[in-house]
């Protein structure tokens, strides 16, 4: 069983420049040796956000969020440790290409990250339809 909450946070300084901050926690009730599987981790960062955001047409954002992780395991590496808690820097970074018309919107973005040795890449596309 797993239990995951998230947290996002946006103030504008302008019309293209925001601090965002970013906060999750994630929890599992058994580990499993198939999966990582903490009792709990938790990260939060802070960051900038530059956008160019169209009610029509094109939109573009890029940000950069540094950052703590803390775990109660080590997912980290397969080092072994005797510590049960680990506290982590994390750096993420991503972007997002939009086009939105009356009815529909379609993006994709692209996000990356860093937490000791351990690294995660994303692609996604989206399709978003409505009045």
């Amino acid at each position: 069983q797993r239990t995951e909450t998230q947290a996002y946070a946006r103030l504008p300084l302008n019309p293209a420049l925001s601090i965002i901050y970013w906060g999750s926690r994630i929890g599992f009730l058994k580990p499993s040796p198939m999966y990582w599987s903490p009792e709990d981790y938790t990260s939060n960062s802070l960051g900038m956000e530059l956008a160019a955001r169209q009610l029509r047409g094109w939109s573009l954002l890029m940000r950069v969020m540094p950052g703590l992780a803390n775990t109660t395991e080590q997912p980290f590496s397969a080092v072994a440790d005797t510590s049960t808690q680990k506290l982590r820097f994390q750096f993420s970074t991503g972007g997002e290409l939009a086009y939105r018309r009356p009815g529909w919107e379609t993006g994709i973005g692209f996000n990356w990250g860093r937490v000791a040795n351990y690294s995660r890449t994303s692609l996604d596309v989206r399709i978003t339809l409505g009045r």
